[in-house]
């Protein structure tokens, strides 16, 4: 499927909002299921995940170093439910999903007790040996996260929204000591060479627009987000941000954070064109094939036509990097990932003339 040589230079050109020699395919997750589909075979080592990404057309490797991981805590904040939804022989058979009323943080006291992961104690291993595997031309994505929904999910949704009011110094100091460990991960990431950019993810939104008032954000969030941009521009390295919903009242805040590249970009809730005419050349855009039907339920034919709209609309100038509307989930055909990427690739190349 590639047409070429592996170049990150695509990637951070159009990460930078400029225009390559063509627009590059980017998913910053693909479940195992598809990615072992694809391949032939189990994908387990890093050799085996090189080998993935390379040989799906991208330019990259993406890879997951997450602090909330732990068994502890996952096991704390999440209940097991069937998956019911993916399409493969292999596929999982169930998902961790969040409990709105759970909570390990109540109180201040529960604050001192909890054993807060420590950004020092993560295994970066995965990391720093998978230069030793990449072609050259080739870098790493490293994902992480999250600030906002780390402290929701830590004192529980129901709890964390009647803390807002009754007592908001709790919930800002819970976001402070997730917002030290994540920048102290970031630092941490940005040593490692091999990683050309990094992705934050932290949902904000539902599709109706903003979880909490774009004020509270201003004071609970956006601080760390200008933070995290501003440690990677030290590292001359780009900054993506990922977050799922409606986020067209909160881009102005997005853009003054100095986030380099959007990640997401839901079609159901979002206008891909009208966010590239007010913001392109000051916010790159990654994403935006729906996962409601098109990468889901729609055949090849109509993935094709998804992409060839974008590249119409929205590739010309630069700034814009193709892929789904989140992430490509066990529930996401294989061939339709194969037509995503192969219309991109095949049709992506400047000047677009589709």
């Amino acid at each position: 499927m590639p047409a070429d040589s592996p170049n990150f230079d695509r990637v951070l050109a159009a990460l930078l909002c400029q225009q390559p020699d063509r627009v590059p395919p980017a998913e910053i997750w693909v479940d195992q299921e598809v990615r072992d589909a694809f391949m032939g075979y189990p994908v387990r080592s890093l050799q085996d995940e090189v080998a993935f990404w390379l040989n799906a057309g991208f330019d990259f490797v993406a890879l997951d170093n997450d602090l909330w991981a732990t068994p502890q805590i996952q096991g704390s904040l999440t209940r097991p439910i069937s998956d019911t939804a993916h399409l493969y022989a292999e596929g999982r058979s169930e998902r961790g999903w969040v409990a709105e009323q759970a909570a390990i943080l109540v109180s201040w006291d529960d604050v001192e007790r909890f054993p807060w992961p420590r950004a020092a104690d993560l295994d970066y291993s995965n990391l720093e040996q998978i230069g030793a595997f990449l072609p050259p031309g080739m870098k790493v994505i490293a994902t992480f996260g999250h600030i906002f929904t780390a402290a929701w999910q830590l004192m529980g949704f129901e709890n964390f929204c009647l803390a807002l009011h009754d007592d908001y110094p709790l919930v800002k100091e819970i976001i402070r000591r997730i917002g030290v460990e994540c920048l102290q991960q970031a630092e941490r990431l940005l040593s490692i060479p091999t990683i050309g950019a990094l992705c934050f993810q932290d949902d904000i939104a539902y599709t109706s627009g903003p979880i909490i008032s774009r004020q509270m954000l201003g004071e609970l969030f956006f601080p760390w987000l200008a933070e995290l941009a501003a440690l990677c521009h030290a590292r001359s390295r780009p900054l993506i941000y990922h977050s799922d919903g409606n986020l067209t009242s909160l881009l102005p805040d997005i853009v003054a954070c100095g986030v380099d590249c959007f990640q997401a970009i839901e079609p159901k809730c979002m206008d891909i064109v009208a966010v590239k005419r007010e913001y392109g050349g000051r916010l790159a855009l990654m994403g935006n094939l729906d996962l409601g039907y098109t990468l889901t339920r729609g055949s090849p034919q109509e993935v094709a036509e998804a992409v060839k709209f974008l590249l119409r609309h929205v590739a010309p100038g630069g700034g814009l990097l193709i892929g789904s509307s989140n992430s490509i989930t066990n529930y996401v055909p294989l061939e339709n990932f194969k037509a995503m990427m192969q219309t991109v690739i095949e049709f992506g190349r400047y000047p677009i003339s589709i």
